[in-house]
């Protein structure tokens, strides 16, 4: 007979992760698909702007680029609704169902103050907090199914290999160091990378396939560097150190130089071993030395003083609701790029307060106990989301939020299941506590 051999365990990892899964249900490929075809349609609009000149007229799509747009919305608009009525939708409790009510609900009281019955067959349906937005919110339901957010997680840390290998081919192709060109080449993988590499990172962490890992991450910083962006070096180090603040397996310091130096010589490969030593020697040098002229460059103050100037502070307590397409919605250069004061300005307080406690309320709420790779960096990409929101984010239907909906609610189960052993540790009689703190103590004594 044979004999019972123990699993490893990388493989018990694998047969965790990778083991016979059942069918995921069709809203699973509705919502691969919703963000597969927005992410094509943002880049076909990031390579028709010229963001040296943003006073030039605004892009207009081709009629086919407009209707794949819309195929893609009344995808992730079916997954939602599909979603949010699912049976595993009770599993995140009447919690979350009351606050995305209520989120959308506000949304459209916020679009009935300004728009008008044709203004909701335009683009301002679409915009920051208007009701199509909302309406993708309830994408977080997704993650209440363990299969869907298996599959789901799978697709996205393959996914991200995948745009960052993309984003290293464009970064080869770039022939000036403008930012204006970066940001046509780079903008929207470089958005889906801030969400999606940590967690990447996880992923192929638990698999034990680190080196898959650090491509994302290796993306990521190329990009950063390329398009000269002290933000998204903000956010490199926060989604290490939040990482590092979640995870039961935390990384060393010298495993985040290695990280970083091994993902910067992986460009360098990359780079030497395909294209010409022309670029390498012009480019990627011009771009490192423009960035660093740009470390101590202020872009912030006159927006403050335009802005505060044009909108008054009264306007913060309700905002002014969903603007009508072409006026002034307080974002960009012609506003302020702050998330947070965006939020406030279109929505007031209570848009702010609804967006903390759906958003980021779920990581924060994790912020005590320790998780496996994978659950602590959906909680640093969360966490890092926020930050962010201290500059030029605001919350829109872009390939980068509706995967971050994805993580929040994982983020918002890992709350529930922790709070759910906490009260269990302090409940049944004095008697069953005994045993169960023997038992605690016993079970520690062996590790």
């Amino acid at each position: 007979m044979r004999k019972n051999v123990p699993m490893s365990e990388a493989f018990q990892a694998r047969w965790a992760i990778g083991g016979p899964r059942p069918t995921p249900p069709i809203w699973v490929w509705l919502i691969v698909s919703g963000i597969a075809i927005r992410t094509v349609v943002n880049v076909l609009a990031d390579h028709a702007t010229n963001f040296d000149n943003p006073e030039l007229p605004a892009f207009q799509p081709p009629a086919w680029a407009q209707a794949l747009s819309r195929a893609s919305y009344v995808m992730i608009f079916v997954a939602a609704v599909l979603y949010a009525t699912a049976p595993a939708v009770v599993r995140l409790g009447r919690f979350y169902r009351v606050l995305l009510s209520a989120w959308i609900g506000y949304s459209l009281l916020l679009a009935a103050r300004n728009l008008q019955l044709q203004d909701f067959l335009t683009s301002a349906f679409y915009s920051p907090l208007a009701p199509a937005c909302a309406i993708a919110s309830c994408w977080l339901f997704a993650s209440a199914d363990r299969d869907s957010w298996r599959t789901l997680v799978r697709i996205v840390s393959y996914g991200s290999v995948g745009i960052s290998l993309i984003t290293l081919f464009e970064i080869a192709q770039l022939r000036s160091i403008s930012r204006g060109e970066a940001y046509s080449r780079l903008y929207t993988y470089s958005s889906v990378l801030e969400i999606t590499a940590i967690v990447a990172f996880g992923w192929f962490a638990r698999t034990r396939r680190i080196w898959l890992g650090i491509i994302p991450v290796a993306g990521l910083i190329a990009a950063t560097v390329a398009m000269q962006t002290r933000l998204m070096v903000v956010e490199l180090v926060s989604l290490l150190f939040f990482y590092r603040l979640f995870s039961q397996r935390k990384l060393s310091n010298n495993a985040v130089v290695g990280l970083c130096l091994g993902g910067l010589l992986m460009l360098g490969v990359v780079y030497v071993a395909w294209y010409a030593p022309a670029t390498l020697r012009s480019v990627v040098p011009g771009s490192a030395s423009s960035f660093w002229d740009r470390a101590t460059q202020d872009t912030r103050s006159a927006q403050f003083v335009n802005f505060f100037q044009k909108v008054p502070p009264s306007t913060f307590f309700l905002g002014i609701g969903i603007p009508r397409q072409g006026e002034f919605n307080g974002l960009g250069e012609k506003g302020i790029d702050v998330g947070y004061v965006n939020i406030l300005f279109i929505g007031g307080v209570p848009a702010l307060v609804l967006f903390f406690a759906i958003h980021l309320l779920p990581a924060v709420r994790c912020l005590v106990p320790r998780f496996d790779n994978l659950d602590a960096a959906s909680l640093a990409s969360v966490m890092t989301y926020g930050v962010r929101l201290f500059s030029s984010t605001v919350p829109g239907i872009t390939p980068g939020y509706l995967i971050l909906m994805l993580l929040i609610g994982r983020c918002a189960m890992l709350a529930q299941e922790n709070e759910r052993r906490s009260r269990s540790g302090y409940s049944g009689s004095p008697a069953e506590r005994f045993l169960r703190d023997r038992k605690t103590v016993a079970i520690a004594s062996k590790a």
